[in-house]
């Protein structure tokens, strides 16, 4: 991640086994950064806290690449597409699964709340 002036580099996604990585999304939250990388066989999404222990949490459950991550208004939910067709919700809080969206039959390539974080809507291939 680089600064305004593009001078200072600070990472924050580092893999242990020291495989490469390839980074797909990285969205900013005042108090967060959310991530979504492949690390085969399935996708991942990674969200790092600054200030709440624990400062990180791993969101496992799509079969696929994911390709659309985005807070909830509120900042207390994470939604995430999927090419696996699907749109999963977690709670940004303590990272656990709230619910599973299987409306298409093709790949999950985009998802949005309303401003009111009442409705989620997803967009794909189908």
């Amino acid at each position: 991640m680089l600064n305004r002036q593009g001078k200072k580099q600070r990472r924050f996604f580092r893999r242990p086994s020291g495989r490469t990585i390839f980074i797909l999304i990285v969205i900013l939250f005042p108090l967060a950064i959310i991530a979504s990388y492949i690390d085969f066989p399935a996708s991942i999404a990674f969200v790092r806290h600054y200030f709440t222990p624990p400062n990180h949490f791993t969101y496992h459950g799509h079969t696929a690449y994911v390709s659309g991550v985005v807070w909830s208004p509120d900042g207390k939910r994470i939604a995430s597409a999927s090419g696996d067709g699907t749109v999963q919700v977690w709670d940004a809080l303590n990272g656990s699964h709230v619910l599973t969206y299987r409306g298409h039959s093709s790949d999950a390539l985009s998802v949005g709340w309303s401003p009111d974080g009442k409705y989620l809507a997803s967009g794909g291939l189908d």
